[in-house]
């Protein structure tokens, strides 16, 4: 693994003979969060020749496997962990989590499974949840997302996460009421705006549509936002508007925005 230089102040690090075991853990951590994971791992590798036994190092080194999409590499250090320490709820969760992106759902099932079992939290029923919708078992993927909204009530993107899965299920009143608790607790989080924008589209509320692909657009103006705004219009029968911003979502590399363009001749 390469992905950066190993910084010289990283090989100044092993190279102190005062040093200590602990301050080299202490330091792989620091270069992670510093997001320096070349210098992590050879810090944190100086450190498992010292302690090879210690389930945290293999956690860490986990951590910075999959934050560089090495899944393959994060799921063999979470089995490390769970080697040594077979009840660690958070190395099974993350391990589920590297199976999910490898789409090996039912391994990923599994291991989540068993992180609920050991410690239920709600951010692993949110990540179990992930792979039922994965899975399109969308019942099962609200009733983990009512588990992890009644173990956090903050937490907004069980909330968002719900609402999309009502949006599977054409439950669209109840998706609004998900995507509007959800901005209730992050004003700023636009994705919210956006599934919101398209659960009132489907309801034919075009106007609170609009509204809402306003805010997103004012968060964050990017192609998509500004295709799906110009399709509001459209339905409003703002054709100016609707050019407007369909030019503007080709402008950001949405192709499908030229046929919008084509379709009611934009000139």
């Amino acid at each position: 693994m390469c992905m950066f230089a190993v910084s010289a102040m990283a090989q100044n690090d092993v190279s102190d003979s005062e040093t200590s075991a602990a301050n080299l853990l202490e330091k792989a951590d620091s270069y992670y969060r510093q997001h320096a994971p070349d210098s992590a791992l050879f810090v944190l590798w100086q450190y498992m020749e010292l302690q090879p036994m210690d389930a945290e190092a293999y956690y860490l080194e986990g951590k910075i496997y999959f934050d560089a999409k090495n899944y393959e590499k994060a799921v063999s250090s979470f089995s490390k962990v769970l080697f040594l320490q077979a009840d660690a709820a958070k190395a099974y969760n993350d391990r589920g989590s590297a199976y999910r992106m490898m789409k090996a759902y039912n391994k990923a099932l599994a291991d989540y499974d068993e992180a609920i079992r050991l410690q239920p939290k709600a951010v692993y029923y949110n990540n179990r949840a992930s792979v039922r919708m994965k899975l399109e078992d969308f019942e099962a993927a609200i009733a983990d997302y009512n588990q992890a909204c009644a173990l956090d009530s903050t937490y907004y993107i069980a909330l968002n996460n719900r609402g999309l899965a009502y949006m599977k299920t054409a439950d669209f009143e109840l998706a609004v009421d998900d995507f509007t608790a959800c901005i209730r607790l992050n004003p700023s989080y636009y994705q919210a705006y956006t599934n919101r924008g398209i659960a009132y589209y489907k309801l034919r509320e075009f106007e609170k549509s609009l509204s809402d692909f306003d805010k997103v657009v004012s968060l964050n103006p990017n192609g998509m936002a500004y295709l799906h705004r110009g399709n509001i219009k459209d339905m409003l029968e703002d054709k100016a508007g609707a050019c407007e911003d369909w030019s503007r979502a080709e402008a950001l590399g949405v192709k499908s925005a030229s046929e919008s363009l084509k379709f009611i001749n934009c000139k």
